[in-house]
């Protein structure tokens, strides 16, 4: 938990920490968030919990009653798989322009981060993957000069935790997730842009078919 908490401020901890428990569906419309568990798991006082809890109200994923204290309010799967859309819409854009902008030496970076994310999907390790995974994507448009586009990339990512969300639900899409990247890598280095942006799409939509609720 030390490692992906690193550098946040204890709001933002608690923030990130609830909104995933929504999008990953482990806290679901109508159950109640028990404050001091959240702090006790995330390592805080309740009063940045508290925090999260307001900011989370004011987007409305969380609804604070006086006797039931904050209540979640949950997302469709419409909604979810049409944020995954959008954001793969823009991500394989930013991928598409950025085939410019990336040196050989870059490629092999992401080449090398490629066969961490193989690593780690042999081993199942979720949490892992879920991070080096935006890792890699964010590599791929690093040197885009093109700040807002990468800003509205970084928004639904945070907003959503859609990509966390998919591999908690589908672990198995790991290791699918891990060849189109190698193929993703491939075209790049082709600057076949059409195609490139074709696939990229492809692989950013995989994840809305796996997303559902279990019922």
């Amino acid at each position: 938990m030390a490692t992906a908490f690193q550098y946040k401020s204890k709001v933002e901890i608690s923030y990130d920490y609830i909104l995933e428990k929504i999008m990953g569906l482990q806290l679901k419309a109508g159950d109640r968030v028990v404050i001091s568990q959240i702090a006790k798991e995330c390592g805080v006082s309740d009063i940045p919990v508290r925090e999260a809890l307001r900011m989370l109200q004011r987007e409305g994923y969380v609804t604070i009653e006086a006797n039931r204290g904050a209540v979640i309010n949950g997302v469709s799967d419409g909604t979810v798989r049409n944020m995954i859309m959008i954001k793969g819409v823009l991500e394989a854009y930013a991928t598409r322009l950025s085939a410019d902008y990336l040196t050989e030496e870059d490629l092999e970076e992401l080449r090398n981060m490629n066969k961490e994310l193989w690593k780690m999907a042999e081993e199942n390790d979720v949490e892992g993957f879920q991070y080096r995974n935006i890792d890699f994507h964010s590599r791929i448009y690093r040197n885009l000069p093109n700040q807002e586009l990468i800003d509205m990339i970084n928004d639904l990512r945070h907003r959503w935790g859609i990509t966390r969300s998919v591999f908690q639900i589908a672990p198995e899409r790991m290791r699918e997730s891990s060849a189109e990247h190698d193929r993703i890598i491939e075209l790049l280095s082709l600057k076949d842009y059409d195609e490139l942006e074709r696939f990229t799409r492809m692989h950013k939509f995989a994840g809305s078919a796996r997303y559902h609720h279990d019922e």
